[in-house]
């Protein structure tokens, strides 16, 4: 979950290679619709597995997330960083391989 500069709440979730961004109720029962209308938006990067975090840092907001099978030696989790909460974002590299 991320707690933006403005007070709003957003919940990032997914599994299985799909990523969803919502905005969450003040009251945290449920979620706010975005202007067009829909709930959920995805900001699934390439490479996405499972495990979204995010943060913002000095006006940035930093996205993470693990890639590969946690079982093999191709296991990593990545970062990008964006403008916005919803993206676009800009993968920057790996933080754990």
């Amino acid at each position: 979950m991320l707690k933006d500069a403005d007070g709003k709440h957003y919940l990032m979730y997914g599994g299985w290679a799909h990523c969803n961004i919502a905005q969450l109720k003040e009251d945290f029962t449920g979620f706010v619709p975005f202007t067009d209308g829909t709930t959920f938006k995805s900001i699934t990067p390439l490479g996405y597995v499972e495990g979204p975090v995010m943060f913002r840092r000095q006006g940035k907001y930093y996205f993470m997330w693990s890639e590969g099978d946690w079982t093999g030696s191709g296991y990593s989790v990545a970062y990008a960083v964006g403008d916005a909460p919803f993206g676009p974002f800009r993968r920057v590299g790996k933080v754990l391989q």
